[in-house]
C-alpha cells in the first residue's frame, strides 16, 4: 500500500509539471487573461476573434517569454530555458477581417507549436462573430499530439464605454480538459480609465468545479502610455494570479511589457504543486501598416 502511495503522489507530481501553460498575448498577462469583452486587435487569433471586425488597420506583431518557477520562494532550475514565442499578422483594412499566428512554447522540456487562423464577420453595426483554427503540434509527456481544434466568439460594442464578450473554446470536445466558455465585459470609466472582468468554466454540468474570474484595470497616462494591473483564480488551471503591465503606443508602433505570478490552488486541476509558484515576463511589439 505504501508503495502504491508513493506512485501516485509521484505520478501526479509529475503530471502536474507536465503541463503546458495557456498561450497569452504580453497585454494578456498584465491583465491576468481578462479581456474577452474588449475590443483588441493583436488578441484576435488566440482570445477572441470577434473584436478584428472593429478595426481598420494592418499588424504585425511578436512577443517573448521567460519563465521562473520557485519553489518555497527559491528560484529552481526545473524551467531552464523554458520560453515562448508568438508572431502573429492581422490584416483588418479589407472586408475579411482576419489573421494568423504562430505560437512556439518550450516548458520544462515539453514542446508545443500551435497555428491559427481567424476570420470574422459582422452581425449588424454592434454586434460580430469571429471563428479561430487551431493546429496544435505538441510534445507532452514524452507523447506526440496533433490537433485541430476551433473557438467561436461573439462580441458586442453597446457605447463608447461598454463592449461585451464570449467565446467557447473547443465546441467539439477534441480534448475535454481543453473546452471553456468566457463572458467577459469591458466599461471605461474615462477616456483613460478602464476596468475588465472575464467570468467562465469549463464544466457546464458542474460549474464551480472549473469557474474562473479574472479581473484587471487599465489606466492611459499622456494618451499613449498605459499601465495596467490584474489578478484573478482559477479552479480551471488551479491556480491563483496576479500581474501589472505597461505599454506605449504611437502612431505606427508599440512596446509592450508584462508580467505575471501564479501560484497553487488546492483543486483537481492544479497546475502547480503547493510551494510552487511561476513567474512569467513578456515583451512584445507590434508594428502598424
Amino acid at each position: 500500500m505504501k508503495v502504491l502511495i508513493i506512485f501516485i503522489t509521484i505520478f501526479f507530481n509529475f503530471c502536474a509539471l507536465s503541463q503546458l501553460p495557456e498561450p497569452l498575448s504580453t497585454r494578456l498577462l498584465s491583465t491576468s487573461g481578462a479581456g474577452v469583452g474588449a475590443i483588441l486587435l493583436n488578441e484576435s487569433t488566440i482570445l477572441n476573434p470577434a473584436s478584428a471586425i472593429f478595426f481598420n488597420t494592418s499588424s504585425f506583431y511578436y512577443q517573448k517569454d521567460d519563465f521562473t518557477l520557485n519553489d518555497d520562494g527559491d528560484e529552481t532550475s526545473l524551467l531552464d530555458n523554458s520560453h515562448q514565442e508568438i508572431y502573429s499578422i492581422i490584416d483588418d483594412s479589407t472586408s475579411a477581417k482576419g489573421g494568423f499566428s504562430y505560437i512556439h512554447q518550450y516548458f520544462n522540456g515539453e514542446r508545443r507549436k500551435r497555428y491559427s487562423l481567424s476570420l470574422s464577420r459582422p452581425l449588424g453595426k454592434k454586434s460580430s462573430i469571429g471563428l479561430i483554427y487551431k493546429f496544435t503540434d505538441a510534445h507532452l509527456d514524452n507523447e506526440y499530439l496533433k490537433l485541430h481544434q476551433f473557438l467561436i466568439g461573439f462580441t458586442h460594442v453597446q457605447s463608447n464605454q461598454l463592449s461585451f464578450g464570449l467565446t467557447i473554446n473547443d465546441p467539439q470536445f477534441r480534448v475535454d480538459e481543453d473546452f471553456k466558455i468566457t463572458a467577459g465585459i469591458q466599461y471605461t470609466f474615462s477616456e483613460m480609465i478602464s476596468f475588465l472582468y472575464d467570468i467562465g468554466t469549463g464544466d457546464m454540468e458542474n460549474p464551480d468545479k472549473k469557474s474562473f474570474n479574472l479581473w484587471a484595470i487599465q489606466v492611459g497616462v499622456f494618451k499613449d502610455f498605459f499601465i495596467r494591473y490584474g489578478g484573478g483564480t482559477s479552479n480551471f488551471e488551479g491556480a491563483r494570479y496576479q500581474s501589472w503591465g505597461v505599454s506605449w503606443t504611437g502612431p505606427r508602433l508599440s512596446l509592450e511589457y508584462a508580467y505575471r505570478n501564479s501560484d497553487h490552488k488546492d483543486t483537481d486541476y492544479a497546475f502547480l504543486q503547493d510551494n510552487e509558484s511561476l513567474d512569467q515576463h513578456s515583451f512584445a511589439l507590434t508594428i502598424l501598416f
